[in-house]
């Protein structure tokens, strides 16, 4: 079937699925990418039953705005990574980043509290 076959509401449908399709496998990857990311500059943890070394904490609840966020104790701050796919580093205390991962909105306390 040749181009011209296809209306613009069918070109335009499958482009749309063939973009989600590409953010999706973009977003994997990046969350792959901060996921090995985290590991290689975590700390090793102390030797002992008395270890205080915290794993990064990871948010996981459902936001318009954000796929995902993590906060690292090794980088002293979240990675956050929007819906679009993009990614950006916050740095902050574990604290700041508990009580925004439990707010009752994440997107509505980052625009009001932490971004710039």
């Amino acid at each position: 079937m040749a181009r011209n076959d296809y209306t613009q509401a069918q070109r335009d449908a499958w482009q749309a699925n063939r973009l989600a399709g590409e953010r999706t496998r973009a977003k994997s990857s990046l969350t792959a990418q901060i996921d090995k990311s985290l590991k290689a500059n975590a700390p090793p943890p102390k030797a002992g039953h008395n270890s205080r070394h915290r794993p990064p904490m990871v948010w996981d609840g459902d936001s318009t705005c954000f796929s995902d966020l993590r906060y690292s104790p090794s980088a002293g701050g979240v990675y956050a990574t929007f819906t679009d796919g993009s990614s950006y580093f916050y740095p902050m205390s574990r604290s700041d980043a508990r009580a925004w991962f439990e707010s009752s909105s994440v997107g509505g306390t980052f625009n009001a509290e932490i971004r710039e």
